[in-house]
């Protein structure tokens, strides 16, 4: 597992994130029910740690409009490190202030605290989950029995940072398939007004990131995720 450290210069944009399937086949998991899934969220908003809490003071009003996607497990693993002479930037940073620290202590983390936006198109349910910040989403859709999911980044326009396939070029934005390994529901009717809790392990294709441009090496990544969310259905 590697957590690269350096002071990113890419602006992140926050994007209206419209309706995007997957360009590879569908992705078919079995969801299964579990009603203490209302507690089992409860549990892991407790847990959030009190770092998120100072970044993010609007957590409990993000919870009680769209619900919180709380990932209790959030791995970026670098495929290619051993390939690579990466260089750090810490020593040379002068003392960091608060802000920087609170920052460091988020990057660090392997818990994450996204906002949940949930919608529907052409039958399918999505729930969208962003950093506050909008340039990392991880994305669900369900319909019935069928489960697709996908991960993307997004900076802005001159930030060509990102790819999905190696002989592609850089650009500003990527979208990337994931296998979901696990997911279930409270309630698997999608129906009703009431918040539906859910649980989901999901695991990303590879793809491609500039970190170190000056030395024009590219990390191979892969994102790892378990998630805990609410959502109200879309009608």
């Amino acid at each position: 597992m590697f957590n690269a450290i350096y002071m990113s210069k890419f602006t992140p944009v926050v994007i209206l994130f419209l309706l995007t399937f997957l360009q590879t086949e569908q992705i078919f998991a079995q969801i299964s029910t579990d009603p203490l899934l209302p507690g089992r969220y409860a549990q892991a908003r407790a847990d959030i740690p009190v770092f998120f809490k100072e970044k993010y003071p609007d957590l409990d009003s993000l919870d009680s409009a769209n619900g919180l996607a709380i990932f209790v497990s959030y791995a970026a693993d670098t495929i290619n490190l051993k390939e690579l002479n990466l260089i750090s930037f810490e020593d040379n940073i002068e003392e960091p202030d608060d802000e920087m620290k609170l920052d460091k202590a988020i990057e660090e983390s392997q818990m994450k605290v996204y906002s949940s936006f949930p919608y529907k198109e052409d039958g399918w349910q999505f729930i969208e989950m962003k950093l506050p910040e909008g340039y990392e989403i991880f994305k669900l859709l369900i319909r019935g029995n069928k489960v697709k999911a996908e991960f993307g980044e997004f900076y802005t326009q001159g930030d060509e940072v990102v790819k999905l396939h190696r002989k592609e070029k850089l650009t500003a934005s990527v979208i990337v398939p994931c296998k979901v390994k696990k997911l279930e529901l409270s309630d698997k009717t999608l129906k009703g007004d009431q918040f539906i809790y859910g649980y989901c392990e999901a695991e990303s294709e590879t793809y491609y990131r500039m970190e170190y441009i000056m030395e024009e090496k590219l990390l191979l990544l892969k994102k790892s995720f378990k998630v805990y969310f609410k959502f109200k259905p879309s009608n």
